[in-house]
């Protein structure tokens, strides 16, 4: 499970990908900042393929699939959703 923290509408979501997890593609209704705090990502947005380090943020569009590849074998991100997304209410 994601830790998380919920105020006023706004969901702050800390998403771990492992190795063994990478490379799963979604596609999100909504856009939504990610703000990667582990040791490397490659993010695939749209047939673009971007490596990022810990302090990057990157605005993943509504509408676009994505995946992210860990280049660790664990790495986290913060993911910033409003409204908040089905799947992290209770």
């Amino acid at each position: 499970m994601s830790d998380f923290i919920l105020i006023f509408g706004v969901i702050a979501v800390v998403l771990t990908v492992t190795a063994l997890a990478s490379g799963l593609v979604e596609r999100s209704p909504l856009s939504f900042p990610l703000i990667f705090l582990g040791l490397g990502f490659l993010l695939g947005i749209g047939g673009e393929v971007k490596v990022l380090k810990p302090g990057d943020i990157y605005i993943i569009p509504g509408g676009v699939e994505h995946y992210a590849k860990a280049l660790a074998s664990k790495v986290r991100a913060l993911g910033i959703y409003s409204p908040v997304r089905e799947e992290f209410k209770y």
